[in-house]
């Protein structure tokens, strides 16, 4: 293979085809709906054949996954290293990453990737079709109010003002979200005799968290009005969740406090 140094995690037995080729890859075949799969879209290429900027690209697409994508810069193929295939030396890029999360149950397919490279001896290429079997997190020690997706790892905090008003007066109640994977689109909230919740506004700062997980805080921002006199604990809000990295079901917890 000569001087160059080949990474063993990116080689190959064989190429998937001559001069340039595609190859994906996913980080896990088994997953609970809401798990973080991490897929990585590669291409190779030969390193004594010249190369252009790869046209028509098409994305993988994955119809039973949110998609979010883990690289700051998608229209950059970043180099990664030398890979041996079949006894050769390739040049490796990564196009893609991305965090995709399964919405339902089954073995659910991610379309290939494809791309046309300008040599007319190389034209089109694409990427492997791949499977996730997905089933339900289990149903051992699920805690009331889980809603089946609400996978991760997650925390709370609030802050509610101004702690007293007047009756039939509102305050506002801000509730921060933070952490990693499939981030739930609202919360469930207290249900209290003469407390009414109107729907929130939402802010996202999400992104990937690390190289590897895609997270970050969503912040829901409520008008709450109250209708009765007296001091009202406005209760806790909870969201239970499934972690899949301990395989556990966990509830993250913020306490809203007492309204005069």
């Amino acid at each position: 293979i000569g001087s160059l140094s080949s990474d063993p995690k990116l080689s190959m037995p064989e190429p998937r085809a001559s001069v340039a080729f595609l190859h994906a890859t996913i980080d896990k075949t088994r997953a609970v709906v809401g798990e973080q799969v991490t897929l990585n879209v590669y291409l190779y290429e030969d390193i004594h054949a010249r190369q252009g900027r790869p046209s028509d690209v098409h994305e993988a697409t994955a119809t039973d996954f949110v998609k979010r994508s883990l690289l700051q810069d998608e229209t950059r193929a970043v180099f990664v290293g030398n890979a041996n295939v079949g006894g050769r030396l390739w040049s490796v890029k990564q196009v893609r990453k991305n965090a995709l999360f399964p919405i339902k149950t089954g073995r659910l397919a991610i379309a290939p990737m494809s791309l046309t490279l300008p040599q007319a001896r190389v034209g089109l290429r694409e990427s492997e079709t791949l499977y996730v079997d997905v089933s339900e997190p289990p149903v051992a020690g699920r805690p009331a109010g889980y809603q089946i997706g609400d996978t991760g790892d997650f925390s709370l905090s609030a802050s509610t003002t101004p702690h007293a008003v007047e009756q039939h007066g509102a305050v506002g109640v801000t509730v921060e979200l933070r952490g990693s994977g499939n981030m739930p689109s609202s919360l469930p909230t207290p249900e209290i005799a003469g407390v009414e919740w109107l729907e929130p506004q939402t802010r996202d700062a999400l992104g990937p968290v690390s190289a590897e997980r895609f997270g970050g805080t969503r912040t829901f921002s409520y008008v709450v009005r109250i209708h009765k006199d007296g001091n009202v604990d406005l209760g806790e809000i909870r969201l239970p969740y499934f972690d899949p990295q301990t395989r556990s079901y966990s509830v993250a917890r913020a306490s809203l406090g007492i309204v005069q």
